[in-house]
């Protein structure tokens, strides 16, 4: 889990981003992958540490940008596209993916009858450059 505090946030959206369980690091990896420019040495282990990385308000606001240029390009929609096919759903062994037994609702994953392995989504992206654009600058804890 990475929870991303803003210095000085434009607007609600760039309060706080968090992310939780399997998110944050296939979309860190996302950012380190299409935004290495942006990234000075040795600052790539601070994005996966929880430890208070520091990213200021310029290199925010360039991460924001070049994450709305690969979601028009589409490159964030190929990124979930592929992680999806990679890491499909796990079905419910007990309602055997319908999301209810016997005709009650299924008490596994809430009666989804699947589970998401695949924790990317352009959608995600989308919030995560919003964030950045508003943050101010962020820390990663």
């Amino acid at each position: 889990m990475a929870i991303l505090k803003a210095y000085k946030p434009k607007n609600e959206s760039g309060k706080y981003f968090r992310a939780i369980g399997g998110w944050w690091k296939p979309l860190a990896d996302f950012v380190i992958d299409t935004c290495p420019e942006l990234l000075r040495d040795g600052e790539i282990d601070g994005w996966y540490s929880n430890t208070g990385h520091i990213v200021d308000v310029d290199i925010a606001i360039a991460i924001a940008d070049k994450l709305d240029d690969l979601i028009k390009r589409g490159s964030a929609k190929r990124r979930e596209i592929e992680l999806m096919i990679a890491f499909p759903p796990i079905r419910c062994g007990y309602c055997e993916g319908t999301g209810s037994k016997d005709k009650s609702k299924c008490e596994m994953w809430d009666g989804k009858g699947e589970i998401e392995r695949a924790h990317f989504s352009e959608e995600n992206v989308k919030k995560f450059a919003e964030f950045c654009r508003n943050s101010g600058g962020f820390d990663i804890y």
